[in-house]
């Protein structure tokens, strides 16, 4: 791109990107007869973000990402992904009334987590759309967290008084610290993926997992 501030400014204004949804399933409660969830059981959805033109020129997913670090548009952009999701919901609830919000958990950016006037915008969001706020969830990444350790713990914390989920991301890959869970008030971790495929291979991915399950729990 010749000016790449200007490309991605106008692909956000243009609504040139995508959404995904990868489903989050439940190792338990499973029906394993039906191959299905119990009923009750909510869907969860991890929303993954793709520019279109990555489909067209085989660009791999996410390139776009350091250009949108580098001119500070990642909060653009994360707010972007909010505004798609709910104005789905809205579309789908008008279609039917009795239609199951699922949770869709969007993934926030570390210039994100500084930003103190996100959770009051999320809340003006779900209100103007009459949107249950447990329905829309957030992740951050751990090494975020842990370099803005004090506009995480205000984001956090007034995302949960609002009745957004919160996942906190990347436990695992390195050295195990549990202060960032002591100070952040989440429901989820997300275990690092090189881990979790090993623990039916090798004992010492699959200790390090169950520990930290047990010690997360414990918190």
């Amino acid at each position: 791109w010749e000016n790449p501030a200007e490309y991605v400014a106008h692909a956000l204004e243009n609504n040139q990107f995508s959404v995904y949804g990868q489903e989050i399933r439940p190792a338990r409660p499973f029906d394993l007869a039906q191959d299905r969830p119990v009923a009750g059981s909510r869907k969860m959805l991890e929303l993954l973000v793709r520019l279109r033109e990555e489909e067209e020129s085989l660009t791999p997913p996410g390139a776009f990402i350091p250009v949108l670090e580098h001119y500070n548009l990642m909060p653009a952009l994360d707010r972007w992904v909010v505004r798609q999701v709910l104005d789905l919901y809205a579309r789908r609830r008008a279609d039917a009334k009795d239609w199951g919000f699922p949770l869709c958990s969007v993934n926030l950016s570390a210039a994100t987590l500084g930003d103190a006037e996100f959770p009051g915008w999320v809340r003006q969001e779900l209100l103007s759309r009459n949107i249950p706020a447990d329905s829309l969830g957030f992740e951050i990444d751990l090494a975020d967290a842990e370099r803005a350790m004090g506009g995480a713990r205000l984001l956090v914390k007034t995302l949960r008084e609002l009745g957004c989920p919160i996942a906190l991301a990347g436990f695992g890959s390195s050295p195990v610290s549990f202060d960032a869970l002591k100070q952040l008030p989440v429901q989820y971790i997300k275990i690092e993926g090189n881990l979790v495929v090993n623990i039916i291979r090798d004992p010492v991915a699959l200790a390090k997992v169950s520990a930290i399950n047990r010690v997360s729990h414990t918190i």
